[in-house]
């Protein structure tokens, strides 16, 4: 039943009035900017580190100066907070999925061979790059040999490739846990041709306490304890935001230590690191091309973006855990965990606009999938009308179309206690 036009003005009305009260309440605005500070609460975090750590950096220089002695001397805090950081992952793996994503091996294949073999093949280039200081070098290096993102890439499959959201949980638990093992050996490789000391098998330890053993730990807590698993899934964004904020102590305590060496760097080296963060992700994203054309093994093209999306992204608190495992003989830890900060945020901002532009065009494509032909078809009121060709007093009603001078018309009903109908001359009473 639709309502009338003074209905539907009064509805209008109230709709605009709501809109209006919603706009002045501070509560209202609070909530939306509460919910966008969450959403973006890692970005947010990272510039109050950078702003603490290089205005303050007492604090944090002081919190990291404990070592301990495991093939090497490794930073106390530095290395609880990394242990932190993937003691959470290991709680919110989902292994009941590996037979879904098994049954489909070619995607999965295919982003283990990109992600841990064929991209940290590009940390060549940084390697080789001369940069000034040559910390920059080994950061981008380290960045281009870690596996792909811990949380952000599937969260970002999950929004511009639904279908493949399985698929992606996948590749990020096993790369990463590969990548425990494989990434010393790369690293190794790629540094080959630099001045830089680095011992595998000493990396392989430490990446092994820091990395392998916590998450095995988590993963198993949930698994044999009931109430772990359900705290892990009652409080999912409470624990990413604590992982989160581990990761930022890390990188907060990293540039606290390494303060004087970064405000003494000049403006031409701190843009060029920024502008190679930027090149680097697209060059990642010309690597994983071939995946588009690819002729068989993939389902459907939501693979296709969950391959390529991941492939060209890379973790950071991997490879904050390959940072610490390298201590001070690397040179300025500081310095070395800028290109990778620099490196995850270019490829977390520019992946976002791909990601919308996906949702962009699948609700497009579901729109005209789904659009029927619409047989235009009269009002049934307008059906009723007749159509008067005398200047007389029109009321619109179904039945009668103009005003009689005659008696009112009377209706007799089938009981005896009827109620007459009668024609008024005022067409106000069936305005409504």
């Amino acid at each position: 039943m639709s309502l009338s036009p003074k209905a539907e003005g009064t509805y209008t009305a109230a709709q605009d009035v709501g809109e209006m009260q919603q706009q002045k309440d501070p509560f209202c605005n609070w909530s939306k900017i509460k919910e966008k500070l969450i959403a973006q609460h890692l970005l947010v975090f990272l510039a109050i580190a950078f702003i603490i750590g290089l205005a303050w950096p007492d604090p944090g220089e002081e919190l990291s100066k404990g070592k301990v002695e495991i093939c090497g001397k490794m930073r106390v805090m530095p290395s609880i907070n990394v242990i932190l950081i993937f003691f959470i992952s290991g709680m919110r793996l989902k292994t009941d999925e590996v037979l879904q994503a098994i049954k489909e091996p070619m995607p999965l294949l295919t982003a283990m061979i990109l992600i841990l073999v064929i991209t940290p093949c590009v940390g060549f280039i940084p390697a080789n790059g001369g940069f000034n200081p040559t910390e920059f070098q080994i950061g981008f290096a380290i960045f281009c040999c870690v596996p792909t993102t811990l949380t952000s890439g599937a969260a970002l499959v999950a929004q511009g490739a639904q279908k493949s959201t399985v698929l992606a949980l996948m590749i990020t638990m096993i790369t990463n846990l590969l990548g425990t093992l494989t990434v010393p050996f790369v690293l190794k490789l790629v540094l080959s041709g630099t001045d830089s000391e680095l011992d595998p098998g000493c990396l392989l330890v430490k990446l092994l306490l820091l990395i392998l053993v916590p998450s095995s730990l988590g993963k198993s807590l949930t698994h044999f304890y009931k109430p772990a698993a359900d705290f892990s899934k009652k409080y999912k964004s409470g624990l990413t935001m604590f992982s989160n904020a581990s990761l930022v102590m890390v990188v907060w305590q990293t540039l606290s230590r390494s303060r004087d060496d970064i405000v003494d760097r000049s403006a031409s080296e701190i843009f060029g690191c920024i502008g190679f963060g930027v090149a680097l992700h697209i060059i990642f994203w010309i690597v994983a091309l071939p995946v588009w054309f690819l002729p068989c093994g993939f389902s459907n093209s939501h693979q296709r973006r969950a391959v390529w999306l991941l492939a060209s992204q890379k973790t950071l608190p991997v490879s904050m855990a390959v940072i610490a495992g390298l201590g001070d003989e690397s040179g300025e830890q500081g310095l070395i965990t800028l290109p990778c900060i620099i490196g995850h945020l270019s490829q977390l901002i520019i992946d976002s606009f791909v990601v919308s532009y996906w949702i962009k065009k699948d609700k497009e494509e579901e729109g005209q999938g789904t659009q029927q032909p619409i047989e235009m078809v009269q009002p049934l009121a307008d059906q009723l009308q007749p159509v008067v060709t005398q200047p007389v007093q029109q009321v619109r009603a179904p039945v009668f179309s103009q005003v009689s001078s005659e008696p009112p018309l009377v209706v007799p009903f089938p009981s005896d206690d009827f109620v007459p109908l009668t024609v008024s001359g005022d067409p106000s009473a069936y305005a409504e």
